[in-house]
């Protein structure tokens, strides 16, 4: 039964993987001066899950914080 489905799933996951995930950020790029390819980075590597994610917004919401103060 997994092989019926095997093609089908792969495919999905590398769609999530490689255009869903990398697409997903890019609105970091309005947020921070970051280069194309930090933006590239967090989406192919960066966290993933919940507390990873939740602790990314530590380092991003400090820049914010420091960026209105200059």
């Amino acid at each position: 039964m997994l092989t019926d489905v095997l093609w089908k799933a792969l495919l999905i996951s590398l769609a999530l993987v490689f255009i869903a995930r990398p697409v997903a950020v890019l609105p970091l790029r309005s947020v921070g001066h970051w280069s194309w390819r930090e933006v590239l980075f967090i989406g192919l590597e960066g966290p993933r899950g919940v507390v990873p994610s939740a602790l990314a917004t530590l380092p991003l919401s400090l820049g914010l914080s420091t960026d209105r103060k200059q």
